[in-house]
């Protein structure tokens, strides 16, 4: 990144500084779409590490500058806030960047997932296919009772259990932009998670259903309904309200 203080007999402020990291997003994202190499990938990953190592110089920075300040009298606690300020505005600043670089990461991260994910699903069916030629190697053994069924049959078994583990593998696999030099490699990570789907008139009871005989669904519930019975509704469906009582 080119000095943001060039032509200057100072250094630049802090907000110059983050500022012109800003300035760069701004332009790379008029240029670059999305990330059509793992060229750019890199040389996107080297930027985001870039943005996170300023972040924590000017974090340290700001609080070498606020410390003389805190460790004096009360008075002098403005001028703490006032370093604190300069330096917030421009280590948020620099937060705000990050997200604009991750995205055309994770969007070719994503590209890359997507070949892996063939991959899986062709593993993952060849392991199938193999899984039902063992079956039916076993049943014809078991059927004749023959040595050269048996031993057939125990090779497709074993078969089966390579495919079985090459798809597991297969399954496993993440999108990875190399490291560059001190860079570290960047992943897709992917978190499961459910919602109720809304375009099914039946998702709730249908939720409850499969739940049934989970505690946690019954605790839900219980909790739901208390606070019904708290502000004042005294009949709800599959529930009897009562009361404790209690000296106040």
């Amino acid at each position: 990144m080119e000095d943001a203080g060039a032509g200057h007999n100072r250094p630049p402020s802090p907000i110059e500084d983050a500022g012109a990291y800003a300035r760069m997003v701004d332009e790379w994202q008029s240029k670059v779409k999305e990330i059509a190499s793992e060229e750019e990938a890199e040389h996107a990953s080297q930027f985001l590490d870039a943005l996170t190592k300023k972040q924590k110089v000017l974090a340290a920075e700001m609080e070498a500058e606020r410390q003389p300040w805190l460790d004096k009298a009360k008075p002098f606690l403005d001028e703490a806030a006032a370093v604190y300020s300069r330096y917030d505005y421009a280590i948020q600043l620099l937060k705000a960047c990050v997200p604009h670089i991750k995205v055309l990461i994770r969007g070719w991260a994503q590209k890359k997932q997507a070949v892996i994910d063939a991959a899986a699903a062709a593993a993952r069916a060849e392991a199938q296919r193999a899984r039902d030629e063992a079956a039916k190697a076993a049943a014809e053994a078991a059927k004749s009772k023959s040595v050269e069924a048996t031993f057939q049959a125990e090779q497709q078994a074993i078969r089966a259990a390579e495919a079985d583990k090459a798809a597991k593998k297969a399954a496993a696999v993440r999108p990875q932009v190399k490291a560059v030099g001190a860079v570290r490699a960047r992943s897709i990570r992917r978190t499961w998670f459910a919602t109720l789907d809304g375009d099914n008139e039946d998702a709730v009871a249908l939720a409850c259903w499969h739940y049934a005989d989970d505690p946690r669904l019954r605790e839900v519930l219980g909790a739901l309904a208390s606070a019904d019975a708290l502000s004042g509704v005294r009949e709800i469906p599959g529930f009897v309200v009562s009361y404790r009582e209690d000296v106040a």
